[in-house]
């Protein structure tokens, strides 16, 4: 018992840093709403930081951390026995009943204003029932009033996560690779195929989603591959200027996302084990 609850205890130190990029991507996307609220209702109005960091909007940054550890944190606890059912179970209680009390809760402050809630085409309550009603923004208005794209992209990526999980527990390099490729394909002819843009496809997001399972199944299963990758990560950022001229955006950002994540776990784990010891 006691040599189990050792490694319980070790487990949890070693799983800091999420937490922490947690709080971190927390803090920055409630920073970079303020700001932009701020910015685009007096373009001098004083800011609280910047609205993009290494040649990257803040907000797409800080979204980027959290796809990632999305799909690290989701490849953790699962073992051989996983089960779709008590996955989509486990996903949707943790999600929508509190996605729904906080509808409920904005929705009756708006009646109490006297605010207008939707545009009277009660079907598309379908959508903010399922959560979908903000990622569906971008073409058609409706009842939306929380959870913003986020919460629809996550719930569309849940569908992904089995077959992904399956594939890359054999071949998690190859799996990456191959989904990596098949974004760009979707890029490079992206403005024929989709109206929704592309930081904000579920499709295009597998790439980081993907990277945080990568992370957990294959790079932090060594350390010689741990710290390449963070070698590599190193290498990205002291570059990033000139990658930023060299790649598109959404690929610079994704890079951006995949060095910063690494760098932050090594700087984090690093500071924790100095003060254990």
């Amino acid at each position: 018992m006691r040599e189990v609850k050792i490694k319980s205890n070790n487990q949890k130190k070693n799983l800091l840093y999420i937490d922490v990029i947690k709080i971190i991507s927390a803090i920055a996307i409630i920073l970079f709403h303020f700001d932009v609220h701020s910015f685009y209702t007096n373009n001098q109005a004083p800011l609280l930081g910047k609205l993009s960091y290494f040649n990257v909007s803040l907000g797409d940054l800080a979204i980027s951390m959290f796809i990632i550890m999305s799909g690290l944190t989701l490849s953790l606890p699962t073992k051989s026995d996983f089960s779709i059912i008590k996955f989509y179970k486990k996903r949707i209680l943790a999600i929508m009943p509190s996605y729904w009390i906080s509808y409920i809760f904005v929705a009756i402050i708006f009646i109490f204003l006297g605010k207008t809630i939707g545009d009277g085409k009660y079907w598309k309550l379908i959508l903010t029932f399922l959560g979908l009603d903000g990622f569906f923004l971008y073409k058609m208005p409706s009842f939306y009033l929380v959870g913003e794209w986020y919460t629809g992209y996550m719930l569309i990526t849940y569908i992904f996560f089995p077959i992904i999980y399956k594939r890359m527990k054999k071949t998690p390099v190859q799996i990456f690779i191959i989904l990596f490729l098949f974004s760009v394909i979707l890029h490079l002819r992206y403005q024929y195929l989709f109206k929704i843009p592309e930081t904000c496809n579920p499709l295009m997001r597998l790439v980081d989603f993907s990277f945080g399972m990568l992370i957990t199944m294959y790079i932090f299963k060594k350390q010689k591959r741990k710290n390449i990758s963070l070698l590599l990560s190193i290498l990205y950022m002291l570059f990033q200027k000139k990658m930023f001229t060299i790649l598109p955006y959404h690929y610079h950002m994704v890079f951006v996302g995949f060095s910063l994540f690494l760098i932050l776990e090594f700087v984090i784990s690093f500071i924790s084990n100095r003060f254990e010891n």
